[in-house]
């Protein structure tokens, strides 16, 4: 939520963005936001990292950078994924979609 980029809204490389996620969402201050193309492969993957802001309680703020290459005008999908330990990488971990415009 409070993400600095829109649904549907062109994502580029080099492009930094900030938002608010579920504290549940991190694990060391940190989870992974996964790219994939219409086709479901997996383009490239960052790391949302908490700041220090303040917010409401549930919620932390994160920062990130898309710092890979993505394909040329077409529609990509960011996935903001659960981190997970070592023990719990057994089960499935919380994914949410946002649909993106890559370059």
């Amino acid at each position: 939520r409070n993400l600095s980029i829109y649904e549907g809204g062109h994502v580029y490389t080099g492009l930094s963005f900030i938002g608010e996620a579920k504290s549940s969402m991190f694990r060391e201050g940190r989870f992974p936001i996964v790219v994939v193309d219409k086709d479901g492969r997996v383009v490239g993957i960052s790391t949302a990292v908490a700041t220090t802001n303040w917010t409401i309680p549930g919620w932390t703020k994160f920062e990130t950078k898309i710092n890979y290459a993505l394909p040329s005008n077409m529609p990509c999908t960011m996935i903001f994924e659960e981190a997970l330990t070592q023990n719990e990488r057994g089960k499935q971990p919380l994914r949410v979609p946002f649909g993106i415009r890559c370059n």
